[in-house]
């Protein structure tokens, strides 16, 4: 499917703060209100955008990114439907996504700690063990969140950036009622959010602020069906020669002005770094690979990469299930 330029323009100034109103992104990018509203309500009924989102900080309340990598033997259709069912009821996953190449499968997990996460992969084992080829565990440290820089073909390196943090914040009940909303649906207006909570407007609005204030809501980001406008969803995973903070700071510098990028990950587990692109077609794909190894020659080790075929369960905030 093709976007027009004004259709691109309006998913990339959602990019990171798609919270922000109509009238906002029409002032910005020097259109009218109604030609926004009405771009907004076609991307959404023809699937391009298939949701918004609330980037999280879930170390700020207390919680690490735990990532279960897992190869399965000859697992029939309905156990790996069985096994994807698990993990979507499950109140500790936050992803389920599906890959094809070096992994089938890839789940993430919001554990307070290793004994915690060691619970959930006890019942994964003792339930889908036997079909296990291969696992793998990693723990991620940090997370940049980019903008949709392929749509308009434009280096842009600002992004958002999940980590670690001194003190986490506990959320009250309220907290987490209205993040239950925003994490379902990122442009719900204050007074949805009311409605659905029981909690008065006025105060809604007091509590999202604050939790942006606290870094607890780092921001607001555009789901948006990749295949459906020709893009694969690539995961490339990178050990690396050279492990000095230098060496990062190049690579990721790199990768913030690769406008295929969408995510970063700095992670202890298999691989030293991680990052996932939008690319038009393998030759793109391998096109940026091949870059990336000539530019860091001395740098980077190995190289594996998979494509993400489906992403099969989303919850940013799985403590509200």
């Amino acid at each position: 499917m093709d976007l027009t330029e004004k259709e691109r323009a309006i998913l990339v100034s959602l990019g990171l703060n798609a919270r922000q109103s109509g009238a906002r992104i029409a002032e910005t990018l020097s259109l009218s209100r109604q030609v926004v509203s009405y771009t907004l309500e076609s991307l959404e009924d023809r699937g391009v955008i298939r949701g918004y989102y609330t980037i999280l900080n879930p170390y700020k309340l207390g919680y690490f990114y735990y990532r279960l990598f897992l190869k399965f033997d000859n697992i029939g259709l309905e156990k790996k439907d069985q096994f994807i069912e698990y993990c979507q009821s499950h109140k500790m996953v936050s992803w389920v996504v599906q890959h094809e190449g070096e992994w089938d499968f890839c789940i993430i997990v919001w554990a307070t700690g290793i004994f915690d996460f060691e619970i959930f992969l006890q019942e994964v084992l003792e339930s889908f063990g036997r079909y296990l080829m291969e696992k793998k565990i990693s723990v991620s440290t940090q997370i940049y969140h980019l903008k949709y820089t392929f749509l308009d073909c434009r280096e842009d390196p600002s992004h958002l950036l999940v980590g670690k943090t001194d003190e986490p914040r506990e959320l009250g009940e309220k907290d987490l009622d209205i993040l239950g909303c925003l994490t379902k649906e990122g442009r719900m207006g204050y007074r949805q959010i009311a409605d659905q909570t029981g909690l008065q407007p006025a105060l809604v609005k007091r509590h999202v602020e604050q939790l942006q204030k606290e870094d607890v809501i780092l921001g607001y980001q555009v789901r948006l069906d990749a295949g459906l406008l020709g893009y694969s969803h690539s995961k490339v995973f990178l050990n690396l020669e050279e492990h000095s903070g230098s060496h990062y700071d190049e690579l990721i510098k790199y990768l913030l002005n690769c406008i295929e990028t969408i995510y970063i990950t700095k992670a202890v587990g298999m691989a030293d770094l991680e990052f996932e692109v939008y690319t038009p077609s393998n030759e793109a794909f391998f096109f940026l690979l091949n870059d990336l190894r000539q530019t860091f020659p001395d740098i980077i080790k190995k190289i594996v990469s998979s494509v993400i075929s489906d992403e099969h369960y989303i919850n940013y905030l799985p403590l509200k299930k």
